[in-house]
């Protein structure tokens, strides 16, 4: 009802878990990560695997191992393990119980975070007494359609003899990182959440070291504010807050003209790096 959805009945009882679990970060390293398993009430059929991808989110609490009503795409799990499924929804790294910050639109740990969440509901499936069967269905909306992306594409290159995924369904995620969506960041219309385009950046930069201080990329009115963050003087969402509506407007003038004339730009390699489109 909350979702404005009036025609879902579930079909049986289910158990809710947060798992964690141990995967790897984006230098390579072991770490942490958590997520949410809803397992059906019935064990009498072999059931499939449904894992469901997340949108953005910037509280690390936001996330379907704090499963509420209060955070809708937290039920999604619920919903696929009362018609039969096992439901599953991973937080990501940086997000929930998993350390650091999060690797916003970066490929490889977003994919390996979802492949290995696979994983552990499976493992834990079957501590339960349930049989699994081999169809595995991906879905996942805005982040979450590119979470969905990058593991279905993980799993065909490297685990394709351990998954075979049945169906997936990548929905509105941003797929072409260094073309569509560096193109609507950086346009001079607004945009309904410009604090996307401040993610990415302080996403890369934790992972590739983009910058020695913020005022290489961000404008002399932000760059402060976005030393401030790094140093953990301020919240994420303070920053958000007073970002311009128009999202490049946020961004120092040489530096998108440097990245806009460059198409070797060091920045843009490493969009093209993540991209998902080929």
């Amino acid at each position: 009802a909350l979702s404005g959805i009036d025609s879902l009945t579930a079909e049986q009882g289910v158990k809710i878990y947060k798992v964690k679990y141990e995967t790897i970060d984006a230098h390579g390293n072991s770490t942490t990560a958590s997520g949410q398993v809803a397992l059906p009430e019935s064990k009498t059929e072999s059931l499939p695997i449904a894992s469901y991808q997340h949108g953005t989110v910037t509280d690390r609490e936001d996330v379907p191992s704090r499963f509420g009503f209060t955070n809708l795409e937290s039920l999604v799990g619920a919903i696929m393990a009362s018609s039969g499924y096992i439901g599953i929804a991973p937080d990501y790294l940086g997000l929930g119980d998993s350390p650091g910050l999060h690797p916003y639109i970066i490929a490889k740990p977003t994919a390996t975070s979802v492949v290995d969440m696979i994983r552990s509901a499976r493992t834990l499936a079957e501590q339960e007494s349930y049989t699994i069967n081999e169809q595995l269905f991906l879905f996942g909306y805005s982040e979450g359609g590119y979470a969905t992306m990058a593991a279905h594409r993980e799993i065909e290159n490297l685990h394709s003899q351990e998954f075979t995924v049945t169906a997936s369904v990548p929905m509105a995620g941003p797929y072409d990182v260094s073309g569509a969506l560096v193109n609507t960041m950086l346009s001079d219309q607004p945009y309904s959440n410009p604090f996307y385009l401040a993610y990415i950046i302080l996403a890369y930069h934790d992972v590739y070291g983009l910058f020695e201080n913020a005022g290489e990329i961000f404008s002399d009115t932000y760059a402060p504010r976005v030393e401030a963050y790094l140093r953990g003087e301020s919240s994420f969402e303070s920053l958000n807050s007073s970002l311009p509506k128009i999202p490049g407007q946020m961004l120092n003038p040489i530096f998108v003209t440097e990245f806009t004339e460059d198409p070797n730009h060091p920045v843009r390699l490493l969009l093209e790096q993540n991209d998902l489109v080929q």
